[in-house]
C-alpha cells in the first residue's frame, strides 16, 4: 500500500504536465509503445483500477476478475472484453462502464477535489461539501469518484464516512 501511494504521486505529477495523455491510446508500433509507459500509464492506471474496484465494491470486482481470467486464460483479450465481463457485476443504473472507460481511460489530465466547510461551525447542522473541478480548461472532463472522507476530532478519534 505504501509503494502504491508513493508511486501515485508520479502519476499525478506527469498528469499535470503539458505532455499529459489518456491512459488508453492507440499503439502503432513498438517505438510508440516504448514512449507511452510512464507515470500516467502505470501509476494513474493503477489508481484508476482501484477506483473501479471502489465503484464496483470488492466482492463484485473480484468475482468479475475471476470470470474474466477464467474465460480468457491462454487467449488474447481486449479492453472491450474486460469491460463486458466487469459490466455483469457493476451495479449502477445511472452509469455504465462504457462511460467509465471514456472518462477515466480515454481522457487526459486529472480532477481537483476540495472539501468546502466552515471549521468554526461546531453545530449539529455543520456540513461539508466535496467540490470537484478540472485541473486545466484544456481537459474539461469531470469524473465519477468514490472517496473516503476521514473526520478527525480533537481527541484524535477518527470517523470515516
Amino acid at each position: 500500500m505504501a509503494a502504491f501511494l508513493q508511486r501515485k504521486g508520479w502519476g499525478y505529477h506527469e498528469d499535470q504536465m503539458i505532455t499529459t495523455h489518456p491512459i488508453r491510446g492507440k499503439v502503432e508500433n513498438t517505438s510508440v509503445a516504448d514512449s507511452i509507459f510512464d507515470g500516467i500509464t502505470y501509476s494513474k492506471g493503477a489508481a484508476t483500477m482501484k477506483q473501479l474496484l471502489y465503484l464496483m465494491k470488492e466482492e463484485n470486482f473480484s468475482k468479475a476478475l475471476s470470470v474474466y481470467f477464467h474465460k480468457y486464460e491462454w487467449n488474447n483479450a481486449t479492453i472491450d472484453d474486460f469491460l463486458a465481463e466487469m459490466q455483469h457485476y457493476f451495479q449502477n443504473n445511472d452509469f455504465t462502464l462504457k462511460t467509465w472507460r471514456e472518462i477515466w481511460l480515454e481522457k487526459a489530465s486529472l480532477n481537483l477535489i476540495e472539501p468546502v466547510w466552515h471549521p468554526e461551525d461546531k453545530s449539529n447542522n455543520a456540513s461539508i461539501v466535496i467540490k470537484q473541478s478540472v485541473y486545466t480548461p484544456e481537459h474539461p472532463t469531470l469524473r465519477l469518484h468514490k472517496i473516503k472522507v476521514g473526520l478527525f476530532k480533537e481527541d484524535y478519534h477518527v470517523d470515516v464516512i
